[in-house]
């Protein structure tokens, strides 16, 4: 079964877990640091967390500025799926740092770094759909973002 269409339940067992690792990896090899900043596999109850609260960005990084990170992933599908609540939270926290997209495609290990603002404007026009259980998505095709080899995996 293909991961989007999976459970929220059962997808949130690995949410992000991949792309977060290899942004590790990345900020290890290109001499950034960086802190967790986001909640990972959280056993509170996330529906009495605040929405910005859950929605924190993945990571806090230093490399010339201070910035947040937020890492996702794409899959075989080919589609990089940025769901309009994770807008909604990280249109709040860009009040506070500049916000950077980290996207891995696991199919072709493959990444994306770009500015957030940068990202913003790939959104007009792109279809939006939802997952089974009603979240929606802006359905982005990996065509439409500039992509490198991740070559320290």
């Amino acid at each position: 079964m293909a991961y989007n269409e999976l459970t929220f339940t059962e997808r949130e067992q690995s949410l992000g877990d991949m792309a977060e690792s290899v942004f590790e990896k990345y900020c290890d090899y290109n001499n950034i640091i960086f802190e967790n900043f986001g909640q990972n596999h959280s056993p509170l109850n996330q529906i009495c967390i605040n929405a910005y609260i859950r929605g924190r960005p993945d990571y806090i990084c230093e490399n010339r500025i201070v910035s947040f990170v937020e890492c996702k992933g794409v899959g075989s599908d080919g589609i990089f799926k940025f769901k309009l609540k994770s807008r909604e939270a990280l249109d709040h926290w860009k009040e506070y740092h500049p916000i950077a997209l980290f996207i891995y495609n696991s199919h072709k290990q493959e990444i994306c770094f770009m500015k957030y603002d940068t990202f913003l404007d790939i959104l007009p026009g792109m279809e939006i759909k939802a997952f089974h259980e009603g979240n929606e998505y802006w359905a982005i095709p990996t065509t439409a973002l500039r992509w490198e080899q991740a070559t320290y995996l």
